[in-house]
């Protein structure tokens, strides 16, 4: 049985409805489109994620959020964010809080940096230090995500080839698999690996 499938806006690559994969997931962000600044992405995936707060997400509903935040309204920057947010979240266990926490801490550390040039200067993509003290290598949405996604579950081109070494213990494990447990807690690890994975 042939599963429906979708096309992302702007992008290249045709998600089949079911469970994705990491490959899945690594095409569909690697295949956007915009010219949005990685901020006010953040500010439109936080409104979209904030929808469904207090509901359970898996691997689909973060392909739609992810998706969505290219085009979606950004709502402002709150100014009381500042405060509240100026240094990393802890994890406080409730994997939708972490999320939130960590979004709203990345918009303000990336507004921050705006505001002192750091985000100007053209060396950034090497690494910066933030006004927190903490680390960021990327600075534009696609790339945000590319090395989000590589950092948390891999993710290859289409064409690329995997060479899987076998398991001495027999585990075979693919190297491309189903992204089954992808829930709010992967989503906020997507988030850290999207600031600073090289």
């Amino acid at each position: 049985m042939r599963r429906p499938s979708v096309v992302a806006p702007e992008a290249r690559v045709t998600i089949q409805i079911g469970m994705p994969t990491n490959r899945d997931l690594y095409q569909l962000v690697t295949g956007f489109k915009t010219d949005r600044s990685l901020e006010e992405y953040l500010r439109a995936m936080w409104a979209l994620g904030t929808a469904s707060y207090g509901e359970m997400i898996d691997a689909n509903g973060v392909c739609e959020i992810l998706t969505r935040a290219v085009t979606a309204d950004a709502p402002p920057f709150q100014e009381a964010w500042r405060a509240r947010f100026s240094t990393p979240p802890k994890p406080s266990g409730e994997f939708v809080v972490d999320w939130e926490c960590t979004i709203l801490f990345q918009i303000t550390e990336l507004r921050a940096m705006a505001e002192d040039g750091t985000l100007e200067s053209k060396y950034r993509y090497f690494g910066v230090v933030s006004p927190s003290g903490g680390s960021w290598y990327n600075f534009d949405v696609v790339t945000y995500l590319e090395c989000g996604v590589r950092g948390t579950v891999g993710g290859f081109e289409a064409d690329e080839v995997v060479v899987l070494v076998p398991d001495p213990d027999g585990d075979d494990d693919s190297a491309i698999f189903e992204l089954a447990d992808f829930g709010w807690e992967a989503f906020t690890d997507l988030l850290w690996c999207g600031q600073y994975y090289e």
